[in-house]
């Protein structure tokens, strides 16, 4: 069927010697940590390349935590290697390695604390010492956010300020404070998104409260929870609009944090 053929026959063509893996080409914060980064140290952790060469075919123009996530995989394995492949070409490898190290359910990915270590020392080997940050409890924002934004936002910010709970927004720009301000949350607060990835960095037994609008209600966060030993509560607010903007029950929230405080 030419219409379905001829996009890839003018397409350039890159050949690599060896074996290549590629990661999956996204700017999710999420599918980027989870599907890239801890796949990949998963594979390098089973033996099956046995010491040999690994070619990580890249595409140019990466984020600033993704480059800094496989430069420092790279800087902790001396047989891996990046290679940018410019958009739309077509790699063409000696052999091709798919890993799929859990049931192609990308919502409940599982993780280990040695896995999650050994992404910490590759970011750090890129990014240096963490900062330092105060214990405190910790409140994601959504700025900027296309999705789920609240409409009540402010409000709910200015209601856990007077708790003492400190506001961080999250960006490529403060990666390495992101992970610091993670490892030492004694509770996070959040609606749904990317950024609650980072409860992958904290210690076990950090509380976590996710908000929702009723109808845009998942799972992920509650399985990292579990898998991470946090203590997870849901927060299920008023339904959303077409972009999920939704008003923040605040009460419900301020509810959920006074037992983590009382613990």
């Amino acid at each position: 069927n030419w219409n379905a053929t001829s996009a890839r026959l003018f397409r350039t063509k890159v050949p690599v010697q060896g074996r290549v893996w590629m990661p999956l080409n996204t700017v999710n914060y999420f599918h980027a940590l989870m599907e890239n980064g801890i796949r990949l140290l998963d594979l390098l952790q089973s033996g099956v390349l046995n010491g040999s060469e690994l070619t990580v075919a890249i595409s140019p123009g990466l984020n600033k935590v993704q480059r800094a996530m496989f430069d420092g995989i790279c800087a902790h394995h001396s047989n891996v290697s990046l290679l940018e492949v410019p958009h739309g070409a077509l790699v063409q490898p000696e052999e091709a390695l798919l890993h799929f190290p859990y049931d192609n359910n990308w919502e409940w990915p599982p993780v280990t604390r040695p896995l999650i270590n050994r992404l910490i020392e590759c970011f750090q080997s890129v990014y240096g010492p963490l900062p330092d940050v105060t214990p405190s409890d910790l409140y994601l924002t959504r700025t900027g956010a296309k999705l789920r934004d609240p409409a009540n936002a402010k409000a709910l910010e200015a209601a856990l300020k007077d708790t003492g709970v400190r506001s961080f927004t999250a960006s490529d720009q403060n990666h390495p404070e992101q992970i610091a301000s993670f490892r030492t949350a004694r509770t996070v607060i959040a609606v749904h998104g990317a950024g609650l990835t980072n409860l992958l960095f904290c210690k076990p037994d950090t509380r976590v409260i996710e908000i929702f609008p009723k109808n845009f209600v998942k799972s992920t966060y509650w399985n990292i929870s579990r898998q991470m030993g946090l203590e997870y509560t849901p927060v299920i607010c008023g339904p959303g609009d077409y972009h999920l903007r939704f008003e923040v029950d605040i009460s419900a929230v301020l509810n959920a944090l006074r037992p983590a405080r009382a613990a």
